[in-house]
């Protein structure tokens, strides 16, 4: 009998649990569904220390944690990147892998277009103007439209995004980079890129060599008066030099959904006073649909394991 624990809140609806509930126990195994994030390390690991898959989205599993599992055979991962499980580890013990890729393929894309819109039309301003009764004091937004956009990351979302982008009358260029096999778009250095696009969208996984990928240099190598938006990673960009490029005006402004840590964010962080930044706290792949998806994609991993079990 192999026990499966969803070690932190994964959103699904009642009759999805039920429904997966059902199916696993038919098969003759357990499911145990926590609804409350971990408090702490020691939270998660009495959680989970019988379980033989665990089931988490973004809580990560390093090898200090991973030891304590001695029942642990399969980590399954309701996120599309891995950065935060200790996959050498897992790889050393035989703990396999499972994540849901492209299941926000969509989301993810349509906020990135969501993000830079609200930048370019000073959405934020233009409410709060109209809630205190006051008309748009001269303010004249920007188009879509003849803008170039500089993509980072060229795989499902970036091309998603590049599509939508095309569709406004943007003029695409793509970062080089040897995962790319064909683009319909112009390739072009990451150097390039930053110099010439009115828009920056980053869509990459962390991974060595992409920590401050936009470094200091970098962001201060954009063309003067360009917007940053990101919604890959907090770490991929040094959010120090991005600080003191929107205060020094040298980028107009920057859109983020992803930071250091997970929000909430801490009152003290250093990008939360700037007038020209828009904040979200991490929701680029929550839509209903990619919810959806993502929990169906579960479900296939768990019963399919289980079922490769019982056969093997």
């Amino acid at each position: 009998m192999k026990k499966i624990v969803f070690a932190e809140p994964i959103h699904y609806l009642e009759s999805e649990i039920l429904d997966l509930q059902k199916n696993i126990q038919e098969l003759g195994h357990i499911v145990e569904f926590y609804l409350e994030k971990p408090s702490s390390e020691e939270d998660i690991v009495n959680r989970c220390f019988d379980a033989h898959m665990v089931i988490v989205s973004n809580y990560p599993l390093k090898r200090i944690l991973l030891e304590r599992l001695t029942n642990l055979e399969h980590i399954g991962v309701a996120f599309s990147g891995l950065d935060h499980i200790d996959l050498n580890y897992c790889r050393e013990k035989g703990i396999r892998v499972s994540n849901t890729p492209g299941y926000s393929t969509q989301a993810v894309a349509e906020q990135t277009i969501l993000m830079t819109l609200m930048l370019l039309r000073n959405a934020i301003k233009m409410h709060e103007l109209t809630l205190a009764s006051r008309d748009r004091g001269g303010f004249l937004g920007q188009e879509l439209a003849g803008k170039t956009v500089g993509i980072i990351g060229f795989g499902k979302i970036g091309r998603r995004v590049a599509e939508l982008f095309d569709s406004f009358g943007s003029n695409i260029l793509i970062a080089e980079h040897p995962s790319i096999i064909d683009s319909p778009y112009p390739i072009v250095s990451i150097n390039e890129l930053l110099r010439t696009s009115d828009i920056v969208t980053l869509h990459v996984p962390l991974k060595e060599g992409n920590y401050h990928l936009l470094s200091r240099d970098r962001i201060f190598s954009m063309k003067k008066g360009s917007y940053l938006i990101n919604v890959a990673r907090g770490k991929v960009v040094d959010y120090e030099a991005l600080r003191d490029a929107l205060i020094n005006r040298h980028l107009a402004g920057a859109a983020l959904d992803v930071y250091e840590i997970e929000p909430p964010l801490p009152n003290d962080y250093p990008l939360l006073k700037l007038p020209n930044v828009i904040l979200f706290p991490h929701t680029a792949y929550a839509t209903q649909e990619a919810i959806s998806r993502r929990f169906s994609m579960l479900k296939h991993i768990i019963l399919n394991w289980l079922m490769e079990e019982e056969s093997s």
